[in-house]
């Protein structure tokens, strides 16, 4: 394992399952270091044993390749042939084009803890405004029954949603965690979280948060 070696010009991205991951919980482990890490950078690096051993917390080769070969079976990470960088241009130039491609009609928002709207898409200002205090009322539900769900019933919750008579979601939220700052994504119809834009979104959010 001493000479473990990465293929040549192959860079280091997060899928956008791994994106999610990385932000759905505050709890630190391996995996979610990583993952992290990468989302810290500014441009997709090039593999490098010493620090990917810094990035995982890990402290040797033979623990850091288990953490990579993990990531890598549930597919959380890729490589990929060409480094991809992070537009120059702010948050919010981007927020409302990333939401879009995240909903089947188009319609999401961004909103803090507080239940302040950060980004929006396709709503109006009165409506991106209940939604985003709606938002912050599930955040508490959550917080307060969130370890009784998780005992009783073994349920780890990574959402909520509003269902119609056919149990399908009509609108959902997630809780997004990124530093110090928890957040909700809100999504009006079926979500699209399996895209190059939410792990775009995401990365902006944990180079803006979470430095």
């Amino acid at each position: 394992m001493a000479d473990y070696q990465f293929a040549e010009n192959v860079y280091m991205a997060p899928t956008p399952a791994g994106a999610f991951f990385a932000v759905s919980s505050t709890s630190s482990e391996p995996l979610r270091n990583l993952l992290l890490s990468l989302l810290r950078q500014k441009e997709t690096p090039r593999p490098m044993t010493g620090q990917l051993i810094e990035w995982t917390g890990t402290s040797n080769v033979e623990s850091m390749v288990s953490v990579l070969e993990q990531a890598e079976s549930l597919a959380w990470i890729e490589g990929i042939d060409e480094p991809v960088t992070l537009p120059d241009s702010g948050f919010g130039d981007t927020a409302e084009i990333l939401l879009a491609s995240l909903s089947t009609s188009g319609k999401a928002l961004l909103v803090d803890d507080a239940g302040c709207t950060m980004a929006s898409c396709g709503f109006d200002a009165e409506t991106a405004e209940m939604l985003s205090a709606l938002s912050a009322d599930l955040v508490a539900l959550q917080d307060r029954h969130e370890k009784r769900l998780e005992k009783h019933f073994g349920l780890t919750i990574h959402g909520w949603g509003a269902m119609d008579s056919a149990g399908a979601s009509r609108i959902g939220a997630w809780p997004l965690y990124v530093g110090k700052k928890r957040m909700l994504l809100v999504i009006l119809g079926e979500p699209r979280f399996n895209c190059p834009e939410f792990t775009l979104l995401i990365w902006n959010l944990v180079r803006r948060y979470s430095q």
